[in-house]
């Protein structure tokens, strides 16, 4: 079981509205670290090209859980996303908090291991 963990992931930090090729994956994970006293929001965008014209995801399955949280206190949350419907290229978008950090969980993946 840790090794299918350790061989099926790819992790990365992640800045909000930065293309990330998820090619071969289908599932992916955003932790935001999030300050007290603010709400967060995320919503994703995607494209054929890395550089070509992003839109919205339509999928009302995409997050998987809520998609917007307020925090009372300092706080870490994952927002859990369902990518199948999802083009080659996607990009994460976070409305809220002025101050966090991200980190991006890729799963799924298509060929196992990765």
């Amino acid at each position: 079981m840790k090794r299918e963990l350790l061989k099926n992931v790819k992790v990365m930090p992640y800045t909000p509205e930065t293309a990330i090729d998820r090619e071969g994956f289908f599932s992916a994970i955003l932790a935001a670290s999030v300050t007290a006293g603010t709400t967060a929001k995320v919503s994703v965008t995607h494209c054929d090209t890395e550089s070509g014209s992003y839109e919205e995801v339509t999928d009302t399955q995409l997050v998987l859980g809520p998609d917007e949280v307020s925090f009372t206190a300092t706080a870490l949350v994952n927002f859990d996303l369902d990518l199948s419907a999802c083009k080659r290229y996607i990009e994460i978008k976070v409305t809220g908090p002025t101050t966090a950090t991200y980190a991006v969980a890729l799963g799924d993946p298509a060929c196992m291991p990765v």
